[in-house]
């Protein structure tokens, strides 16, 4: 799957570095079925719009963006926007990565422009 690159709605001010990142899971029906149990994910009710793993004093927090499919048939939020819940998860590192098959994270500190970089010890 190819992702466009386009700005985010998401934290990069007061970080060292940020940046980009992929992320595959090795079955991913049986994450959302894990999600079922543990976030009160509802495949019927929620499409997955995007997940967040954010990590504090080395504890992830892992948060699924999930479009409200029942929302939308309502007139309370903006047209142009998607109506979303958030389906936040404690789980320990190795509850996550039972389900990541692979993971890519890129981050910069924003002084030059990595596009221009070229690796010369390959």
């Amino acid at each position: 799957m190819e992702t466009q690159t386009q700005e985010q709605p998401f934290e990069t001010e007061g970080h060292d570095f940020s940046g980009m990142a992929s992320l595959d899971l090795h079955d991913t029906q049986a994450f959302y079925d894990f999600l079922s149990k543990t976030a009160n994910y509802d495949a019927d009710r929620y499409d997955p719009i995007a997940l967040k793993v954010f990590v504090s004093e080395n504890q992830p927090v892992v948060t699924l963006y999930v479009l409200d499919k029942s929302a939308q048939e309502k007139d309370n939020y903006p047209k142009d926007k998607l109506p979303t819940r958030k389906l936040k998860l404690q789980l320990s590192w190795s509850e996550l990565f039972m389900f990541v098959r692979r993971f890519d994270l890129v981050v910069t500190n924003g002084g030059y422009n990595i596009a221009d970089m070229v690796v010369i010890n390959k």
